[in-house]
């Protein structure tokens, strides 16, 4: 028979490593979203010194930040669902 103790420790045990993991995945959007960003910043700063504006480029990296993001929430729904 399992004690009361031993099953409460194997509960956080298992929430530990599950929110391990949830946070791990949370980092790497945010990771992407920051790459996204300075990417934007890079060709910003090249529109300017160049005077020409590449608005195909500058929604790529949009297009790619707000999947980040969507990313992001659909964990957070999951993790809540949990």
């Amino acid at each position: 028979m399992i004690k009361k103790e031993d099953l409460k420790l194997r509960k956080l045990d298992f929430f530990g490593k599950i929110s391990a993991g949830l946070s791990h995945e949370i980092n790497n959007v945010f990771a992407g979203i920051n790459e996204n960003i300075g990417i934007i910043k890079d060709v910003n700063g090249l529109m300017k010194k160049n005077g020409a504006l590449e608005l195909n480029k500058i929604n790529k990296y949009c297009d790619n930040l707000l999947k980040q993001t969507q990313r992001g929430v659909n964990l957070m729904k999951h993790f809540n669902r949990f």
